[in-house]
């Protein structure tokens, strides 16, 4: 090699060495426009395998993402796999979807729930005078455990006699003529109320608001009763879907058989206390604050009219 060879080679060997290091692009290499990059993210710079409205893949917090839109996503899902596993149709899961204000809360809390839902049970003031009496407290809270399940089919209810922290907690025998939910605290004018106060526990709202109490209003396609429209002791499709409870689930015997054990039981003259709604007559005061009933055979929660 002579002179002039070796002066020019020089320089080109020392940069094959540094970018061996440090890695640069060869003059010779070029660009051939490979999007590889792109496409291992998806084209589109998405992850491979994150699966768009799977609440249980690994979200990056990019600062623009809201918890509303992922569980929009996460509650789409559920609703598109409940229509499947259910067969339900296509205007079925429309409306579901455009009803997400009245039902996303409520699976978000379904989700969320605890193994084992302890339930704390104490009176407002003196326990009620039971006729005939329960054997024990035991006896009484695995009744209303018997009954809660029923409604709430996969839920693992734990009723407590004056337990101490739990998922919510029951004051019974209260003094005035109303249910109510507030907060964790469940009150309690019939105990057999329970599981339609729950739901509000677990987000559920009533279907009525914008139509009278008992007429179907606010109701998924293919239904027309709920407990939370006071015609039945079990959910609609829709408060199901919400809850996360199987669709085909049926219990209504269990609940039915728990709620008049229980009733059975209240003192005499107590009947006052039972709504019949348009079915039977009465005026017996209405144990949640609630608009006036505009339909017949209403259970209100409390026990089945004919």
């Amino acid at each position: 090699m002579n002179k002039l060879s070796r002066l020019t080679m020089y320089p080109l060997l020392m940069l094959i060495s540094a970018c061996f290091f440090v890695g640069c692009e060869m003059p010779w290499e070029g660009d051939d426009d490979d999007d590889s990059s792109s496409s291992a993210a998806g084209g589109d710079g998405t992850e491979l395998g994150a699966v768009a409205g799977d609440s249980d893949a690994a979200d990056a917090d990019d600062g623009d993402a809201t918890t509303t839109s992922t569980a929009s996503g996460a509650y789409a899902s559920h609703v598109a796999d409940f229509k499947a596993k259910y067969g339900k149709s296509n205007e079925w899961e429309s409306w579901m979807l455009a009803n997400s204000s009245r039902y996303e809360s409520a699976y978000n809390a379904a989700k969320g729930k605890p193994g084992t839902i302890t339930i704390n049970f104490r009176y407002e003031t003196d326990p009620l005078n039971y006729n005939p009496a329960w054997s024990s407290e035991g006896e009484h809270m695995a009744k209303l455990t018997t009954m809660a399940k029923g409604a709430y089919p996969g839920y693992n209810f734990n009723f407590v006699f004056n337990g101490g922290s739990g998922y919510a907690n029951v004051i019974a025998g209260t003094a005035g003529t109303t249910s109510y939910a507030s907060g964790k605290n469940v009150y309690l004018y019939y105990e057999t109320i329970f599981n339609h106060e729950f739901a509000h526990v677990m987000r559920i709202p009533h279907h009525y608001g914008t139509s009278g109490v008992g007429d179907g209003g606010n109701m998924p396609p293919g239904d027309s009763k709920c407990l939370m429209d006071r015609t039945a002791t079990l959910f609609c499709s829709g408060c199901k879907t919400a809850l996360r409870i199987p669709l085909d689930a049926n219990s209504t015997a269990a609940v039915d058989g728990a709620m008049n054990d229980i009733l059975s039981r209240y003192p005499s003259g107590s009947e006052s206390r039972y709504v019949s709604g348009g079915g039977g007559g009465g005026a017996a005061p209405d144990p949640e604050p609630d608009p006036a009933p505009s339909g017949g055979g209403l259970i209100y929660g409390l026990k089945p009219v004919p």
